[in-house]
């Protein structure tokens, strides 16, 4: 995973390395497959990601009367409850290849990558760190990535940066103020949301507010190479090829919708 502060870029290792299967070698704790045995939140009725069916969300007329505010310092509108949330940081999760990468999918589809922006309740919170497990201090919106043959100057700069922090540990900052909202699609007013949960240990919380625009953005596969090449140790040894958890069930969540999908369907499946 990549986390980037939110301005100047500073890109770090995270949770998972990866063998064939996406495993850590060393620590059997780290893989999500065994994340239940270890974290208690991990057994709960409102983990995240999800699968996203738009034909079983719900419209929410409050929620298109409402429009989500992203200027970067805090977001608001939506479903915030008329708070206003600050980006803490944003991080990728990815796979070994274009097929797979994403946390959430969309009925039933993976995408080669998912951006989340993690923020926090500033308003009720001091901290993230206060906001986690408390009542109405997280929400995180996930952005699908997929890939096409036109280069995302918007996304170049962590692109680029990754390359050179292939090993645990290493860093890199670009000298250059980084904009996060240049990295949403044009428009976050199409969204899915619904209540779930962190997806990186610990804690794996179930307090988290989760916005899933329905637009994605876009890179070139030659752009997510450098990721795919990045290890989890400081030997160079374990190269992290998936860092995504798989979909976990509803458990009887409700997906609200700020669209009407039957009317958006066909620019749902274009966009």
């Amino acid at each position: 995973m990549i986390i980037c502060d939110a301005f100047p870029v500073r890109i770090l290792h995270n949770y998972m390395g990866g063998d064939k299967e996406g495993l850590v070698r060393k620590t059997k704790k780290r893989s999500p497959l065994t994340w239940s045995r270890h974290f208690p939140d991990a057994r709960g009725s409102r983990q995240s990601p999800i699968d996203i069916n738009p034909e079983a969300s719900q419209y929410d007329e409050a929620l298109s009367e409402s429009p989500i505010i992203v200027n970067y310092l805090p977001i608001a509108g939506g479903p915030l409850g008329g708070y206003e949330y600050q980006l803490t940081q944003f991080h990728l999760h990815w796979g070994p290849d274009d097929t797979s990468g994403s946390e959430h999918t969309y009925k039933g589809k993976k995408y080669p990558t998912e951006i989340h922006f993690v923020h926090y309740n500033k308003e009720l919170y001091a901290t993230f760190e206060e906001g986690v497990g408390a009542p109405d201090g997280l929400a995180v919106i996930g952005i699908f990535v997929e890939t096409n043959n036109k280069k995302n100057q918007s996304f170049e700069p962590l692109s680029f940066a990754s390359m050179f922090i292939k090993r645990k540990n290493k860093t890199w900052k670009t000298g250059e103020d980084f904009n996060p909202a240049s990295l949403l699609p044009d428009t976050l007013t199409n969204y899915w949301t619904y209540n779930g949960s962190l997806t990186t240990p610990p804690p794996l919380c179930e307090k988290v507010r989760w916005i899933i625009p329905q637009l994605r953005i876009s890179v070139t596969s030659d752009q997510l190479q450098p990721f795919r090449k990045i290890c989890s140790d400081v030997h160079g040894r374990h190269v992290i090829t998936n860092n995504y958890r798989e979909p976990l069930p509803l458990f009887g969540r409700k997906i609200s919708a700020s669209f009407k999908y039957w009317e958006d369907a066909e620019d749902a499946e274009d966009a």
